[in-house]
């Protein structure tokens, strides 16, 4: 949230860059961790679908616009790309 609505959290725009980095840093932290799982197995929990995989899938989305953006990550690009194709997405 920090992130994505750092206007919200200075009274000065020139500070919205500085205040976006940290959270980009951990947020790709949290990317990359993500994409070496799904590059072990199909989907986060193993080998079938869970509610966790249509989370991720939604919080990635929101992750585009990061310093590296989600489709840098190939195993997450993969999973996105799957589970875009899914009737329930």
């Amino acid at each position: 949230m920090l992130w994505r609505y750092s206007e919200t959290h200075t009274t000065d725009a020139k500070n919205i860059a500085e205040i976006k980095a940290a959270p980009d840093q951990r947020l790709t932290g949290f990317l990359t961790l993500l994409d070496e799982e799904l590059g072990k197995k199909k989907f986060l929990l193993g080998y079938k679908i869970s509610a966790c995989d249509h989370f991720l899938f939604m919080l990635a989305l929101w992750c585009e616009n990061l310093f590296r953006p989600t489709a840098s990550f190939a195993n997450l690009l993969r999973s996105m790309c799957e589970l875009s194709q899914r009737p329930a997405v």
